[in-house]
């Protein structure tokens, strides 16, 4: 994905080997069995869930972030009823079992892990504002990038038909607002969930580019005004609220041949933007 490949602070975390490069391999893992196992429930699918969490645990704690997260999106989405079946209490107990041998090593030396992360916020991070996160996590995924990754997120919030992807969705928000209350959290926690992201935004913006009406809009108002004879109800230069009207009362015609001089396109061919949008002018473009 070009978003992913041009994110300055995913480059980084791949340019040298540690838990974190695979900490986001294993998120994305976690993502996509995630859907499967919401959206096509069975134990096969809850027990993939679980053993990939639980290797993620081993790897970096951080994902209990993200398991935290799936809990609440379960409960809080109309997949709470999964919880009624063993699936999830399978990948639950799958996760614990793998990691469990870590907490007992813990145990026995003293939480070395709770030592540093005390030591790391009081010596060695900085206190941070939700706007300064928002703003650094931002930059470090390339400004660019923020209709993509934040376009996905919505379209994973408000999604109907399907609980998987909201659950993912609420995940991805709890882990965001409990990074940025504890107002010392790098903004490079947050990393492994943009691959996620950038693939649901992918399937968003593809949706709208490629829509049927929106293309109409495109080619009509990308039109000089005064050049076209088809009498389309809106000469403006940009795609308003008003084209788009105006281009669905175009397209939903009966189709006609057009017979004009200046090139003017049947209301059958408005849709063809790659073969019929007309040279653009340098006073007059799509805004």
């Amino acid at each position: 994905m070009t978003a992913a490949a041009i994110a300055p602070m995913l480059l980084g975390i791949a340019t040298f080997y540690s838990m974190n490069v695979i900490d986001v391999l294993l998120w994305t893992s976690i993502a996509r069995l995630l859907l499967d196992a919401v959206d096509m429930p069975n134990d096969g699918q809850w027990t993939a869930l679980g053993i990939v969490i639980g290797l993620g645990l081993l790897n970096k704690i951080s994902v209990l972030w993200l398991g935290g997260g799936i809990a609440v999106g379960l409960v809080l989405t109309p997949a709470r009823r999964l919880l009624l079946t063993r699936g999830p209490w399978i990948a639950g107990a799958i996760a614990a079992a793998i990691f469990v041998p870590h907490i007992i090593w813990q145990i026995t030396h003293g939480w070395p892990t709770l030592e540093f992360i005390r030591n790391a916020s009081r010596e060695k991070m900085q206190t941070n504002t939700p706007l300064s996160f928002l703003t650094e996590i931002t930059l470090a995924m390339q400004p660019p990038t923020l209709p993509v990754w934040a376009g996905g997120l919505g379209l994973l919030l408000a999604i109907r038909g399907r609980s998987g992807p909201r659950v993912l969705g609420i995940a991805v928000v709890f882990v965001a607002v409990l990074l940025i209350a504890n107002r010392t959290s790098r903004t490079a926690y947050l990393a492994p969930v943009f691959p996620a992201l950038f693939a649901a935004g992918g399937v968003l913006w593809e949706r709208w580019l490629t829509n049927r009406l929106m293309r109409t809009a495109a080619v009509w108002c990308s039109r000089p005004p005064g050049r076209c004879r088809c009498r389309l109800p809106c000469r403006c230069s940009r795609l308003t609220p008003t084209c788009v009207t105006a281009a669905r009362s175009v397209w939903r015609r009966p189709p006609t041949r057009s017979s004009s001089s200046d090139g003017c396109h049947s209301s059958s061919r408005i849709g063809r933007a790659g073969i019929d949008l007309p040279p653009r002018s340098p006073r007059h473009g799509i805004a």
